[in-house]
């Protein structure tokens, strides 16, 4: 499904990745982006590659680890593992 390097996927549909407890990490590669156009990720976990994150990005019970760079006014780059969830309550200035 995202396989191919320097790709831009646009989330438009709601994806269940199915995986509740994060034991198949879906591992984004390197130079791809997300373009979130009123579609949200929602139980599994993502490995990102400095993953580009834009528009309003919506998941649940998402775990992300790896770097995203979220293009945003009020989101910065993440380099750790954990919630997706945990990050949207502690914005950083670019």
């Amino acid at each position: 499904m995202i396989s191919e390097y320097n790709t831009i996927y646009i989330i438009q549909y709601d994806y269940d990745l199915n995986d509740p407890e994060g034991e198949s990490p879906i591992t984004i590669p390197a130079g791809c982006a997300f373009i979130f156009e009123g579609g949200s990720i929602n139980n599994g976990a993502l490995v990102g590659d400095d993953t580009i994150m834009k528009g309003i990005v919506k998941m649940t019970d998402v775990t992300v680890s790896g770097t995203f760079v979220y293009d945003d006014t009020h989101l910065a780059t993440v380099a750790r593992t954990g919630n997706y969830n945990d990050l949207i309550n502690k914005p950083t200035p670019l």
